[in-house]
């Protein structure tokens, strides 16, 4: 398997909001916001299948069942790969890792005589998961552009790991979490998912800064679900530098690089409400830090025709109306981390996030843990900047005096 242990794989599953494959007319739910264990998890047949690929890429086809998500198929355009079974293996889904945002890419069910029974188009996420026709005996990736392809896995029936109906990323936000790697997003911002987007409808996404390792981008996705999360977070492409390795690798993450890419992430998603670190990076982690830093530049800039014209042509320029960071000392607010959450059955946002860091199995056993207390504390944030006025001492409204107008949800509970 491609994770190390199977214990893992059924924690996952019994963490994971929704995951169970449905046919057609189903009655459950995907998207209903719940922490239960699923009836089953489905079982792993890939070592039953086998890898092909195009004549220019065969003698690489093996990586896509190799065990390593850290070894990939790269196709380009007119390339294809896939894997193939025999009649007897009761491949029911196919779950396909990409190792970045795909290209154009179409994926075919084909029967065991090489005939196509089903074509569908990417979906532009970096997984995609395909329930399958009866008689399909092999499943193929035809890439229209650059398609890097980390894994392809075959389930049976059941619950299968990683799957996630995602919509697609709203093109206007009402809020931003910034968070530095997975599962910083739970253990520093967990309620902000739980408190806005589940129980006031607001819309928002979480963008992690760090995800080259594709193990854990599927880490981020799974946590982002559990948190409540129904359209797909955003990827960055900066690379996780332990403290220990700073010197060495610190010019592929400096102040400048990241407050650009932070000004092309503002102006084309256009939040209302930007939260992110702790100035002091939490418990100390430069990355934290100095991603924090860049946040507060990006804010101002991303309003500057000036600055990156580039981006500015693409997408205009934009005006963040507020940013919260994580334990600012100054104008102070309190998340109420302690509300049950009606639609996740009374749970609360420090519940709720705690199943949520489960998901982070790459990072266990962890001396980290969701505690909401000193710098885990999840309710503790305040105002470091603002272009619509302070706050009402007391109310404790990340959307207070901003235009109801350019917001979704109603900003109150769920009845």
């Amino acid at each position: 398997m491609k994770y190390p242990f199977l214990a893992w794989l059924l924690l996952l599953a019994a963490l994971i909001a929704g995951l169970s494959p449905q046919p057609a007319g189903a009655e459950k739910d995907l998207r209903a916001y719940t922490v239960e264990a699923p009836e089953d998890v489905a079982q792993d047949l890939t070592r039953r299948c086998r890898a092909d690929a195009a004549k220019s890429v065969q003698h690489y086809a093996w990586r896509i069942t190799d065990d390593l998500l850290h070894s990939s198929l790269v196709l380009k355009a007119g390339q294809w790969a896939g894997i193939r079974w025999d009649e007897d293996v009761p491949v029911k889904a196919v779950w396909i890792a990409f190792m970045d945002y795909p290209k154009a890419y179409r994926v075919q069910q084909l029967d065991g005589n090489g005939t196509v029974l089903k074509e569908e188009p990417g979906l532009g996420f970096v997984d995609h998961t395909l329930f399958l026709e009866a008689e399909t005996r092999a499943v193929t990736v035809l890439a229209e552009g650059k398609c890097d392809i980390a894994a392809m896995y075959a389930y049976g029936e059941g619950t299968v790991p990683h799957y996630h109906p995602w919509e697609p990323t709203p093109e206007k936000l009402d809020y931003l979490t910034i968070a530095m790697h997975p599962d910083d997003d739970v253990l520093f911002l967990g309620a902000i998912v739980p408190l806005y987007t589940v129980d006031q409808g607001r819309e928002g996404s979480i963008y992690y800064t760090a995800t080259q390792d594709r193990g854990r981008k599927s880490e981020a996705m799974d946590g982002a679900w559990v948190m409540g999360l129904r359209k797909a977070p955003i990827l960055g492409t900066f690379m996780n530098i332990a403290p220990e390795n700073r010197e060495k690798y610190q010019e592929r993450f400096t102040e400048d690089q990241v407050t650009l890419s932070l000004v092309r992430l503002l102006r084309k998603y256009r939040p209302e409400v930007v939260f992110s670190h702790d100035i002091y990076g939490e418990y100390g982690h430069w990355q934290h830090a100095l991603l924090s830093k860049a946040v507060k530049r990006a804010v101002t800039l991303a309003a500057r025709q000036s600055y990156d014209r580039q981006s500015a042509d693409e997408y205009g320029v934009w005006q963040v109306k507020k940013l919260y960071l994580h334990l600012y000392a100054e104008n102070k607010i309190s998340l109420p981390v302690e509300k049950p959450i009606a639609a996740y059955g009374g749970l609360t946002p420090v519940e709720i996030a705690s199943a949520a860091f489960e998901c982070h199995q790459s990072q266990m056993p962890s001396r980290h843990a969701v505690r909401n207390e000193g710098v885990y504390s999840l309710s503790d944030f305040g105002l470091a900047y603002t272009a619509v006025g302070p706050d009402t001492p007391g109310v404790n409204d990340p959307f207070e005096h901003i235009d109801p107008e350019t917001i979704h949800g109603t900003g109150t509970a769920e009845p």
